[in-house]
């Protein structure tokens, strides 16, 4: 592995775009030049879309390319025809809209804003130009938030060259949807501006006295009832802004009766077992937005862009007092809102609801992991409640889509330390009933048979959450052979592995094309083993074939290991690289037993590769954590390898 990494120039971030990909849970590693060209592909992408576009613009004598020209284009391209719809609220190109006397002229053009002695000049002139229209009559959707909010892009967020009220262009009042996307778009920038004002401790007065307007004082009340309001509004574009609105205020503002006021205020929805679907996924996305956020995106305004800037009443950000509040408030409520998307789980219209309320259940266990001021009990106990949708068989069959992620995130559930105890009565009922979780599992196969790479992954996430449970109920002593024959039996019979490959060999090589659940299956029939009180376990689950297995599944690279341990962000192969090779120390001629054939010559020059390879990197401070232990512990394997030559 080179020392050195390349490094790649692109126009989207190819860091963001990463993210992006690594959401699918398909996707495993990434190399660097993937991003990249991905990045130049959406640059050409948009390139192209823009230009036909503009031609469409040029052809109606229009001044301003807008979402109408859009659609158009995308309309008259059979090859768009995958962004039809997020486009079909928008409304057509009428020819009235075409006589050069729509607001669009208002719009202030957009120059290169550089922080230099002109930029005062540059402020004038903009502000020039908005005086020359600030007396037509301003109402909402007309130029004012338009140029305001271009005021708010281009000068570094300062609104003291505005005389009119700003609060016109974001005050909640009925109006249609193109309007009202539009003002809300605009009440994001502001929040948005403002808390990066504030992260750099210095705010303009005219941005914070108008979110002290909008969010507080007397126009608090009004502006969040419309704000949840229009977060179940039927056109998907103004509910979508108005949750990214409604996360950013609670962020924003640390007022904690607020807030609590807030929660209440969405949280409604899970007080009912019977709820609107657009009322639960607007709670849940609000939530998960929260616990998702990263803190203000963009650095802090360069020092001159406001005159009259003061320091803010309360400086910094509040993500992380938001989430621990949010948390708490959620927890209290958890058992109610199970209880209402249950519900949603036998209505294949309503599957996509449990779906994002699983990935904000699996947002919460991670939060929860990382700090002890938040109670969690609820948060794995509650799962139990599930378990007939889980493995029953009377009744409706779930979603495939929601059953899938019903068992993944009981999988994650039973990974989070301060979760795995309270879910221990769920753990016993899934070992007791492993049998009906099989053949529900067989039926959503089914149900998937034209989407095979689907179905594999319900195979997968299934098994893999039988070992998790095996893994804890071991540790109380208990048999685990009859889970491990059932599972063994059936695996089999579905033809995914050859009938005469061990336990041991297929529950490695079953995961070979997802990295993360290799090493995780791999860890938990090592910790399987390790709790039982025999002290040789049985042929099925010996650890030192599996690993064996796990090296010919990398095809005994070095390098790939090395990728493995550099970009492991929750240590799971270095829990297992620990715990088996310190096995190996343990029990050598057992290791040396277990490997057939060139597997041990090949797997101990891998390691010993490896070794080196960690050496020449540790220096650099390449690692996420401390290394050491494992560069010891390969040396003691090899001075045992070489003691037995």
């Amino acid at each position: 592995m080179p020392s050195k990494k390349r490094k790649y120039n692109s126009r989207f971030p190819a860091g963001r775009i990463k993210k992006i990909m690594r959401i699918d849970d398909d996707i495993g590693k990434v190399a660097l030049p993937v991003p990249v060209m991905i990045s130049r592909a959406v640059e050409l992408f948009v390139s192209s879309l823009l230009t036909k576009a503009g031609n469409i613009t040029t052809q109606r004598n229009a001044k301003t390319l807008t979402l109408t020209h859009l659609k158009q284009c995308i309309y008259a391209d059979s090859r768009l025809e995958f962004l039809r719809e997020l486009v079909k609220n928008i409304p057509d190109i009428s020819e009235e809209n075409n006589d050069g006397n729509t607001v669009e002229q208002f719009v202030i053009k957009r120059k290169p804003f550089e922080n230099n002695e002109d930029d005062s000049d540059e402020k004038r002139r903009r502000c020039k130009e908005y005086e020359k229209h600030r007396n037509k009559e301003l109402v909402v959707g007309d130029d004012i938030s338009i140029v305001t909010s271009r005021c708010l892009a281009m000068g570094g967020g300062c609104l003291c060259p505005v005389t009119a009220d700003p609060t016109l262009w974001v005050q909640p009042r009925n109006r249609n949807s193109e309007d009202a996307l539009l003002a809300l778009s605009s009440m994001r920038l502001l929040l948005s501006t403002y808390r990066r004002q504030r992260n750099g401790s210095l705010v303009c007065p005219a941005v914070e006295e108008t979110c002290r307007r909008l969010f507080e004082d007397n126009g608090r009340s009004s502006t969040i009832e419309y704000l949840v309001n229009a977060s179940t509004d039927r056109d998907a574009f103004v509910a979508y802004v108005a949750r990214c609105v409604l996360s950013d205020v609670y962020v924003a503002y640390s007022c904690r009766s607020w807030r609590i006021q807030l929660t209440d205020k969405l949280c409604v929805s899970f007080a009912k077992t019977t709820v609107g679907q657009s009322a639960l996924a607007s709670t849940v996305d609000f939530c998960k937005r929260i616990l998702d956020d990263k803190g203000v995106s963009g650095p802090a305004p360069k020092s001159g862009f406001c005159e009259r800037a003061v320091v803010p009443f309360q400086n910094g950000d509040t993500v992380d007092e938001a989430k621990i509040e949010l948390l708490t408030a959620l927890h209290g409520r958890w058992p109610n809102a199970v209880d209402a998307v249950e519900v949603q789980m036998r209505d294949d219209g309503k599957a996509p609801v449990f779906v994002e309320f699983a990935k904000l259940w699996t947002s919460i266990l991670t939060a929860v992991e990382s700090t002890e001021a938040v109670p969690a009990d609820h948060y794995g106990s509650c799962l139990f409640r599930l378990r007939r949708v889980l493995y029953g068989s009377v009744g409706k069959a779930p979603h495939p889509g929601a059953w899938t992620n019903l068992v993944r995130l009981s999988s994650a559930c039973l990974s989070c330390g301060r979760t795995a105890a309270t879910a221990v009565p769920t753990v016993e009922a899934i070992v007791a009933n492993v049998r009906p979780l099989l053949y529900r599992l067989t039926k959503t196969r089914n149900r998937l048979r034209d989407d095979e790479r689907r179905g594999h992954r319900a195979l997968q996430e299934t098994v893999l959450l039988v070992l998790k449970c095996l893994r804890v109920v071991s540790a109380s002593d208990r048999s685990v052979d009859e889970p491990l024959e059932l599972l063994d039996s059936y695996i089999k019979s579905t033809g995914e592995v050859d009938i005469a490959v061990p336990f041991c060999r297929w529950v490695v090589s079953l995961f070979r094309d997802h990295d993360d659940l290799m090493v995780e299956s791999a860890l938990c029939a090592l910790e399987t083993v390790q709790a039982r009180s025999d002290p040789k376990p049985a042929a099925h689950l010996n650890p030192f074939t599996s690993f064996a297995e796990f090296m010919s599944c990398v095809s005994f690279q070095s390098d790939v290991l090395l990728d493995f341990l550099i970009s492991d962000e929750n240590t799971l192969l270095l829990r297992y690289m620990l715990k088996i090779l310190k096995a190996i120390c343990n029990d050598p001629d057992g290791f040396f037993e277990a490997c057939t054939g060139n597997a041990l010559d090949n797997i101990m020059s891998t390691l010993i590769r490896l070794r080196l390879k960690i050496l020449s990197l540790d220096d650099k401070h390449i690692f996420p954590y401390k290394i050491t232990p494992i560069i010891n512990l390969i040396e003691l394997c090899d001075n045992l390898y070489s003691a037995r030559i």
